[in-house]
């Protein structure tokens, strides 16, 4: 009778901490059209303000990359919520991840070609805007954590402490 209720238990805590990694991939989901529109208005607005300020190239290049981003991180969203997502998947979670990289190296790039602008105030709103992007990441992704633990096996980890 023991082996039954600790198999029961066992399965009760796995089917707990799948839930909450569910709702954690959940979390990053909902926010994700919010952060879309962040990326197109942000980019928006420094087009307007950098592109005469540095290669046309260069400049075309970084809007088409982070318009990219943008349009797969749209196109990952919907699958998601087309999908049965109400189950254990560590793929949303991994993609998620991986475009908020992509996202974050396309600000990175955005620092190291505009910050030459010979205006100081152009800096300074070079340095607003990408501040402001990522503090909005940081409260809009705050579950990734969480989720970023699926290549490590999140609930395999739980299930291991627990039998110890």
């Amino acid at each position: 009778m023991t082996d039954d209720h600790e198999a029961q238990h066992r399965s009760t805590s796995q089917s707990i901490e799948e839930n909450i990694y569910t709702e954690s991939i959940r979390l990053v989901y909902d926010s994700t059209p919010w952060a879309i529109a962040a990326i197109v208005i942000a980019v928006s607005f420094l087009t307007y303000l950098f592109i005469d300020n540095c290669p046309r190239f260069l400049f075309s290049a970084w809007v088409a990359y982070m318009l990219a981003v943008a349009l797969v991180r749209l196109l990952i969203y919907l699958a998601f919520y087309r999908r049965n997502t109400d189950h254990y998947n560590p793929i949303w979670a991994r993609l998620s991840l991986l475009f908020a990289v992509l996202t974050g190296i396309g600000w990175g790039a955005c620092s190291l070609l505009f910050f030459n602008s010979p205006a100081f105030q152009e800096q300074e709103v070079l340095i607003l805007v990408v501040v402001a992007y990522s503090a909005g990441a940081l409260t809009t992704m705050f579950p990734v954590p969480t989720c970023a633990d699926a290549d490590h096996g999140w609930p395999d980890r739980f299930k291991n402490h627990q039998k110890k």
